[in-house]
C-alpha cells in the first residue's frame, strides 16, 4: 500500500516572522502561532511521507515532529493523501474588475452637495465597500439623504461612523438599515456609554456606541490585533498590494480627492475633477503597490499579511517605506507595547501633530 503524503489545505496559509510564524485558516478567519521550525516543514516537506519528514531529524527531535504533525491534524490544517496531484494549489493571484474597490467619504458640505454624483462615480468604478465618517454632529435628515443616495447603487457594504447626537434615537439609527440593507454597521463615537445593539435579527449587523472620540482623520491608522483580517482575500491582496490603500479613494471634508483622508496630498477637488480622472493617474496608484514585504520591520513580522497597513503615519516621515507609527508590536521579541509611549516615536508624533490624539487614548 502506498504511503500517505502530507498536504496542507489550500485555505490554510502559513506566514513566517522573525521569532515565530502563524498559520491562517482563511475559512474560519482565525490564526494560530507556530514555531518557525514548523513553518519550514510546511514549506519544504509537503508531498513527503511522515517517515521521509522524520528522516531529516535526530531521534530526540522526532518526538517534537510527531507533536507538530498531531497539532496540524487536530487543527485540520493538513491531511494525508496517496495522490497529492489530485489537489493542485489554488490560484492566489489577486484580480478584480473594479478600478476602485473601497472608498472613504468624510461628511461635510461637499458630501451633501455632491452625494448623488459621488455615488454614481463610485458605482461606475466598481466600488464595493463604502465608509462614511462624521467627526461632528450631523442632522438625521442629512444622514437619511446620504443613505438613500446609495440605496440603489451596486455598493455591497456600507459602514457609517457618526458622532453622538442626543436628538437621534437608536430606533432612528436602525431605520437606516431598513432603508438601505447595504449598511452593515453603524458606530456612534463620543457616546456617554459603551454598548452594542443589533441592527437585525441575525445579530451580524451592529449598532455600536463607544465613548472613544473620533475627532478627526488623525484617529485613523492604529495597528491592533482587533483589526487583523485573516481571510483569503486579504492575504492574497497583500502579497503584491498595499493592505490599506490598494484601490482605495477618499473624499475629505474639504472635497479633496486623496488616497486616504489622513494623507495630505490632494489630487484635486470633487467639484472640478472626476474620481476616475484622479484614480487612473500613475502617481495616485503608486501608493497601491507598497506591500508589506517592502516595509521596514513589517517585512519581518508574522502578521504582515493580515494587518491593515498605514502609509499616512510612519515612524520616519522622510521614508515612505518605514514602519507604521501607530504600531506597538516588535516582531524581533514578539511583544506589544503602547506605541504612543515609545520615546523613539515622539519626534514623528510631533511631526504629525498627534499629541492630542495620544492623550485621548492614554
Amino acid at each position: 500500500m502506498k504511503e500517505l503524503m502530507l498536504k496542507l489545505f489550500d485555505h490554510c496559509i502559513p506566514v513566517k516572522g522573525f521569532t515565530r510564524s502563524i498559520i491562517c485558516d482563511t475559512q474560519r478567519n482565525q490564526f494560530d502561532f507556530i514555531p518557525n521550525a514548523l513553518f519550514d516543514i510546511l514549506s519544504k516537506d509537503q508531498g513527503k511521507t511522515a517517515n521521509e519528514i522524520k528522516s531529516n531529524y535526530t531521534r530526540n527531535q522526532i518526538e517534537i515532529i510527531d507533536d507538530y504533525l498531531t497539532f496540524l491534524e487536530n487543527k485540520n490544517y493538513v491531511f494525508w493523501t496517496s495522490e497529492p496531484h489530485l489537489f493542485p494549489d489554488i490560484d492566489r493571484s489577486f484580480e478584480t474588475p473594479s478600478v476602485i474597490t473601497n472608498a472613504i467619504i468624510e461628511a461635510g458640505q461637499y458630501l451633501l452637495k455632491n452625494i448623488d454624483s459621488i455615488i454614481d462615480q463610485l458605482d461606475d468604478l466598481g466600488c464595493k465597500a463604502l465608509e462614511i465618517r462624521a467627526y461632528n454632529p450631523i442632522d438625521f435628515e442629512d444622514i437619511e439623504k446620504i443613505t438613500s443616495a446609495s440605496s440603489l447603487s451596486k455598493i455591497r457594504t456600507i459602514h457609517i461612523i457618526l458622532k453622538h447626537n442626543e436628538h437621534i434615537s437608536s430606533s432612528q439609527y436602525k431605520s437606516l438599515h431598513e432603508m438601505n440593507p447595504r449598511i452593515r454597521s453603524i458606530c456612534i463615537h463620543s457616546s456617554p456609554e459603551d454598548r452594542q445593539e443589533s441592527l437585525d435579527f441575525s445579530g451580524n449587523l451592529t449598532l455600536s456606541f463607544t465613548s472613544t472620540t473620533v475627532s478627526s482623520e488623525k484617529c485613523c491608522g492604529l495597528i491592533h490585533p482587533n483589526y487583523f483580517t485573516p481571510n483569503l482575500h486579504a492575504l492574497i491582496e497583500s502579497q503584491e498590494n498595499n493592505s490599506c490603500l490598494n484601490r482605495k479613494v477618499a473624499i475629505t471634508q474639504q472635497g479633496n480627492i486623496t488616497n486616504c483622508p489622513s494623507m495630505n496630498h490632494s489630487f484635486g477637488c470633487i467639484e472640478t475633477k472626476t474620481i476616475r480622472d484622479v484614480v487612473t493617474e500613475d502617481e495616485f496608484q503608486s501608493m497601491w503597490r507598497i506591500r508589506k514585504d517592502q516595509v521596514k520591520v513589517c517585512q519581518d513580522c508574522e502578521f504582515r499579511h493580515i494587518c491593515t497597513d498605514c502609509r499616512a503615519y510612519v515612524e520616519d516621515p522622510e521614508d515612505l517605506h518605514s514602519k507604521p507609527l501607530k504600531c506597538g508590536y516588535d516582531p524581533y521579541n514578539g511583544k506589544w507595547e503602547d506605541w504612543s509611549a515609545n520615546p523613539l516615536k515622539q519626534k514623528a508624533i510631533e511631526y504629525y501633530d498627534l499629541k492630542t490624539i495620544t492623550e485621548q487614548v492614554s
